[in-house]
């Protein structure tokens, strides 16, 4: 019997990441929305999501994407207004900086250990 230890790991990592969202969230209090990110974000995903249709006709998560995407691009278009002048949400050299490249790193040690275990 095969044990899905991919899919474990992932669960894992997922609830880890959400405990310290959960963590960072509580830190810092409540916050404004990113705009700009939103539109960014519809910016990507429009796109993306023509590609997925467009790959895979017979599944609906192009079409989800394609419909998400819109609605972010709308809403960060339509508080233009709002977006802040210094558009980066995290300063090189800061902690949470280098968190993210460490994270970063781990995962691509693990995607290259899971890759080489199971190929």
């Amino acid at each position: 019997m095969n044990f899905p230890w991919i899919m474990i790991s992932v669960a894992v990592l997922i609830i880890l990441l959400g405990i310290i969202a959960v963590i960072i969230a509580k830190r810092k209090g409540k916050h404004k929305t990113d705009y700009y990110s939103l539109f960014v974000m519809g910016a990507i995903w429009v796109p993306f999501g023509l590609i997925i249709s467009y790959m895979e006709p017979d599944t609906t998560i192009g079409n989800i994407f394609f419909i998400l995407g819109w609605i972010y691009f709308v809403i960060g278009i339509a508080n233009k207004d709002k977006w802040k002048k210094d558009r980066r949400l995290i300063q090189p050299g800061s902690r949470g900086f280098w968190w993210i490249i460490i994270m970063l790193g781990l995962l691509v040690l693990l995607g290259l250990v899971a890759f080489l275990f199971y190929s």
